[in-house]
């Protein structure tokens, strides 16, 4: 009699379907100067591993025309390193993959059109807060300062031009940093040689002018011209006090825009002058002759001297002759 015995096996279960699998390439081509896992290696295994491994930095390219290589047992001590031990993988595939970046040049062009938004934007928005300091229309060119630039291999994966804390100042020669990023990850630091220029109207001098000379009396038109430099306190309104009643500084050549800061109201009273002060007292309007003990422009505040009392007070310029005492 035979006895037979049968043994039931239950089917086996997946060796290694809770450990991370990594098969490696024989070779891989990235568009990122870094060179993660994910992008070098077929991955399966539970979940919590193949977040990790996925985006697991391993090296970074530099010189985009030169190939990489890394060994399984580099990769191996980068996954133990991020807490994966051996128990818990397995790498199968090639011993080494070579690993190479697909490039493209990225034109000084492009770096241009991207500066020239912040430059636009910049001039703008300080022409805007500046409560009619600056000129009232603006156009504001940007170029290289020699040639078309410089053209630099980039890897080719998305790229945004990130500019660094700008130089515009108030326009001209700028030497403006940036940096290349690829793939949201830093590529290259670099600074670009700029020339800003800007385009307005202003009251330009038709004749060149003495100091002194009454600003009325200058020949100037309103027209449209170029300048390196963003000027500040142009004068708009020809009917402002400072150009009804002011006069030149110094000297300016015909062709200078007028400015704010080119004029100045004349003294009319220079300390220690004898001038008349009136004041009205009970309806009735009273002069007495005082002495200046400050210098003061039209509208200015000065204080005066009574000749025979002393006393001092003060009054506003009136004219050459005359100051306003207001009780």
């Amino acid at each position: 009699m035979f006895l037979l015995i049968l043994i039931s096996i239950a089917p086996a279960g997946n060796a290694g379907e809770d450990r991370l699998h990594v098969n490696l390439l024989r070779e891989a081509e990235i568009t990122t100067s870094l060179v993660r896992l994910g992008d070098i290696a077929e991955l399966e295994g539970p979940e919590e591993y193949l977040e990790t491994a996925r985006d697991l930095k391993l090296d970074t390219f530099h010189d985009l025309e030169r190939e990489k290589e890394i060994s399984s047992r580099l990769i191996e001590l980068h996954l133990r390193n991020a807490g994966i031990d051996s128990d818990n993988l397995m790498i199968t595939g090639e011993e080494s993959v070579d690993i190479s970046v697909r490039s493209r040049k990225l034109s000084g062009e492009s770096m241009l059109a991207e500066v020239e938004k912040e430059v636009e934007k910049y001039f703008e928005e300080k022409r805007r807060k500046s409560s009619g300091d600056y000129p009232q229309e603006l156009n504001t060119s940007v170029d290289f300062l020699e040639g078309d630039g410089v053209s630099i291999l980039i890897p080719d994966g998305d790229v945004d031009i990130v500019l660094g804390r700008n130089n515009f100042r108030n326009g001209g020669r700028v030497s403006q940093p940036l940096e290349i990023h690829v793939d949201g990850e830093k590529w290259k630091r670099m600074h670009i040689q700029l020339f800003i220029e800007h385009e307005f109207t202003a009251h330009v001098l038709q004749e060149d002018v003495d100091g002194d000379d009454k600003a009325i009396s200058a020949e100037m038109v309103e027209e449209t011209i170029t300048a390196e430099r963003l000027p500040s306190g142009l004068v708009y309104d020809t009917e402002d006090r400072i150009v009804r009643d002011g006069v030149f500084r110094r000297g300016f050549e015909e062709g200078s825009a007028l400015a704010y800061d080119m004029l100045e109201l004349p003294v009319l009273i220079d300390h220690g002058d004898i001038v008349t002060a009136r004041f009205n007292k009970n309806n009735v309007e009273i002069h007495v002759e005082v002495r200046a003990r400050d210098s003061g422009h039209s509208g200015d505040i000065i204080t005066v001297e009574n000749k025979n009392s002393g006393e001092r007070i003060e009054a506003e310029v009136l004219n050459e002759s005359m100051v306003e005492i207001k009780y």
